[in-house]
């Protein structure tokens, strides 16, 4: 350029290509001049929360805060103190998680303004323009890390022109193909991940009965939770799917990090809430957040009830699982080992295994990439306390079809949970103290019976079986194929069946009502040619759920000649008296019958459990529907079944139609008597509402109801 030295010659030039797109440089004979670009500010951003909540599937979640999900576009308002001109302005965003951000863990993510979205990539295009207002799309790539982050807006210079007050939510999304929790199925995505409401099932194998469980994933106690526990891990520990299932099923105990809930399993709940008073998970979060103290009490219902909550919460989609007769194998040798001594007496100390009358889990829904072709789908995921893992309490997830094949070598935890759900029941005994112990005999169906979820649909309240997406059916030449997998894998040989010309079966005549005697029926049969002199002893244990013997029952003993070929029936009874002490654990019954026959000297052994019913709570004086905003008054019947007043009597009513539970205090209840407990709510929120309700007493406890209520402006 040629200029006269005597003039200063003003050019102004606009330089592509070197800083950004509205980089200014002014020469002035004879340098370049670089000028601030000129500034702008951001005066407001709207989230487009009711909208970008209907594309996302989240709008749900009681806050204001934005929840978006992965793999997705999502819309922004942002307004400025002028009008954008983008050869004079520049502006991008940053979500920033963690205590230091940055873009090597994928905490700090920058945002360019792009002309066309990729879906694989960050970024973000002006798809409109109103005045001062810029209409953003902002594209999630399906690998985004699962997180609450800051949302910043800043311009070239990486000046922050805007922060924004709430945080910003990132869910996996299940609806998107590109994600690892991808579900196919419109009406499994509506159960799976959208249904906070639940029911889980307990009891015993023949007597399964529903336990209602408000999950509140949508709660902003839920989702605040969620994300705070996670942003106590490690971000390699929070990389996907299979990575979060298995903190979260660690973090919803607290016997390693102070998680959410204690468990416990005796009967003194002394300084803590009773495990079967929590009806939801929103109420356990709530304490966890006041107290930042792990919540006393909870059993496995209560962490299943979590870990299901916290896994929706975060999007992947997840079902509440229960197994009944379900196994505890502390040895790793995938069987039930269960020893007796020669007069019949059960061997507590060297049966180290234990069966629990049930027992509840998670499945969730995911991709397996770190196995072979064909584990994806649902895995076992188990926030229960039981047996340590890598060093942590935590159990899964864990393939079912692995569980199914006897795969007990993949990860994770699959030994543990193919016990739980297949394991062969193995009697050991003896004639005589100078012998070793030997297998008297196997049975191969007790363990892993009636596996059960809820049904799908918002109102579907019925039980579902999905034994066989556990296992093949019993005694099928597949399920004996899977255990003689499963055994060969951990060095435990298979036990063969032993032939008995005598046969006992035990059970009891109906379901007990608790404070009942216990009256048994015992079945003998006699397939020998010959008539058999036996010894029989029925005895039995006082167990608490999870199969831990607390008392012993008095043993009943008789001499009988059993005729060839017959069958032979007797009656034996249990006084209530014998358990009453200890309802507040929540007792089981197990009894067993200990044979032996002076001309074979076969030792025959089997066992049943006997679950204790409870009257259920009744709804009284309950509308169908209701005014949102008006005080709604109705009465639940209490029904005292004892033979002695209940003391220290509350009631707890939670569910989705009020804000937090009510904890109600009550008068003492006479024996054998009813009582009704007067109840005003206001509802604050419409749409079809429910209500659950639990009692409990100094005395006994575990009493439940639920209803529905349409709740309409």
């Amino acid at each position: 350029m040629t200029c006269n030295s005597h003039l200063w010659t003003v050019l102004l030039l606009v330089c592509c290509g070197v800083g950004t797109s509205d980089a200014r440089y002014i020469y002035i004979h004879p340098f370049w001049v670089w000028i601030q670009p000129e500034d702008v500010s951001v005066v407001s951003v709207d989230t487009k929360r009711d909208l970008n909540g209907r594309l996302h599937h989240t709008n749900q979640f009681k806050t204001d805060a934005m929840v978006v999900r992965r793999g997705q576009e999502f819309l922004l308002d942002v307004k400025l103190s002028t009008t954008f001109d983008p050869s004079l302005h520049s502006i991008s965003l940053e979500l920033r998680t963690g205590s230091r951000p940055n873009t090597y863990e994928r905490t700090l993510i920058k945002i360019p303004m792009v002309k066309y979205l990729d879906k694989i990539k960050w970024g973000m295009r002006i798809v409109g323009k109103s005045d001062s207002t810029l209409q953003l799309k902002i594209n999630i790539p399906a690998r985004c890390l699962i997180a609450n982050y800051e949302l910043r807006i800043v311009n070239n210079l990486r000046k922050v022109l805007y922060t924004h007050k709430q945080p910003v939510y990132i869910l996996f999304n299940p609806w998107s193909t590109e994600d690892e929790v991808y579900m196919p199925n419109a009406s499994h995505l509506e159960e799976y991940v959208l249904n906070d409401q639940g029911v889980l099932f307990q009891g015993s194998a023949n007597h399964i009965s529903p336990l209602r469980w408000y999950f509140g994933q949508f709660e902003k106690i839920s989702l605040e939770s969620a994300f705070a526990l996670l942003s106590t891990t490690k971000i390699r520990e929070r990389d996907t799917a299979r990575d979060i299932s298995r903190r979260i099923a660690a973090l919803v105990n607290s016997n390693d990090e102070r998680g959410v809930l204690q468990g416990r399993w005796g009967s003194d709940f002394t300084g803590g809430t009773e495990p079967w008073a929590w009806t939801g998970s929103p109420a356990i979060l709530e304490e966890y957040t006041k107290t930042k103290q792990p919540v006393k009490y909870g059993q496995c219902w209560n962490f299943c009830g979590l870990t299901t909550t916290l896994l929706r919460v975060v999007g992947i989609p997840t079902r509440a699982i229960s197994n009944f007769n379900s196994a505890h194998d502390t040895d790793g040798n995938c069987t039930y080992d269960r020893f007796y001594d020669q007069n019949g007496e059960f061997l507590s100390r060297m049966s180290r295994d234990s069966t629990w009358n049930f027992h509840c889990w998670s499945d969730a829904w995911m991709e397996r990439p770190d196995l072979p072709p064909g584990y994806g789908g649902w895995q076992a995921v188990d926030g229960t306390p039981q047996e340590r893992s890598n060093g942590r309490y935590q159990t899964g997830p864990a393939p079912l079809r692995a569980i199914k094949e006897g795969n007990v070598k993949l990860k994770h935890d699959v030994r543990f949970l193919f016990a739980e759900v297949n394991a062969d029941t193995v009697y050991w005994s003896r004639l005589s103290p100078d012998q070793e112990f030997r297998p008297i005999r196997v049975d191969r169906k007790l363990i892993g019976q009636n596996i059960s979820t809820k049904a799908i649909g918002r109102e579907q309240y019925r039980r579902v079986d999905i034994t066989e997406d556990y296992k093949y059916p019993e005694g099928s030449a597949l399920e004996l194929i899977t255990s003689q997998r499963a055994l060969h894998l951990t060095n435990n040989k298979i036990v063969s069946d032993t032939v008995d010309d005598l046969k006992y079966s035990l059970y009891a005549q109906n379901e007990v009502m608790v404070g009942k005697d216990v009256v048994l029926r015992l079945h003998i049969k006699n397939t020998a040619v010959n008539n058999r002199n036996v010894q029989i002893m029925v005895g039995g244990h006082v167990l608490t759920y999870n199969g831990i013997a607390i008392k012993k029952l008095p043993m009943r003993k008789t001499h009988e000649m059993v005729h060839r070929q017959t069958d032979t029936y007797h009656t034996v009874s249990f006084a209530a008296s014998q358990y009453l002490s200890l309802l507040k654990q929540s007792p089981r019954l197990r009894f067993h019958v200990f044979s032996s026959c002076s001309e074979t000297s076969q030792i025959y052994v089997t066992e049943t459990i006997v679950t204790l019913g409870r009257p259920e709570l009744v709804f009284e004086q309950l509308p169908s529907y209701w005014k949102k905003g008006e005080e709604l008054r109705f009465t639940v019947r209490v029904q005292n079944p004892l033979r002695l007043e209940l003391t220290d009597c509350v009631l707890w009513l939670d569910g989705n139609i009020m804000e937090s539970r009510l904890s109600l205090p009550q008068r003492n209840i006479p024996a054998n008597s009813f009582h009704q407990v007067n109840i005003a709510l206001v509802p604050q929120y419409e749409g079809r509402k429910n209500m659950i309700v639990t009692f409990s007493s100094k005395q006994l406890g575990g009493f439940r109801g639920s209803s529905f209520i349409d709740i309409r402006s």
